[in-house]
């Protein structure tokens, strides 16, 4: 495990992975590095095939997951511009 909070389960794995499609987003929370967190958008072409994404990530220290979450509206107009450069 990277952290305390990494998903070091298949079931946890899958169940997260099930969570993100449904909501269209993801979060890090912790998971990775300890003191960072971010929320990600995926990028989609014309034909909504997802091509990358778009996220922000900032140290907990200055920048909350809650306040990663209120950017989500801004990250997705950017990703749908973004998009319809593909």
């Amino acid at each position: 495990a990277m952290t305390k909070r990494t998903l070091t389960s298949a079931r946890a794995l899958k169940a997260e992975c099930a969570r993100i499609a449904k909501q269209g987003w993801s979060s890090d929370n912790e998971e990775f590095i300890a003191g960072l967190v971010a929320v990600a958008v995926p990028v989609r072409d014309t034909a909504g095939e997802v091509r990358a994404a778009i996220a922000v990530h900032a140290p907990t220290a200055r920048f909350s997951l809650v306040q990663a979450r209120a950017a989500l509206p801004r990250l997705e107009v950017a990703a749908q511009k973004m998009g319809a450069l593909l």
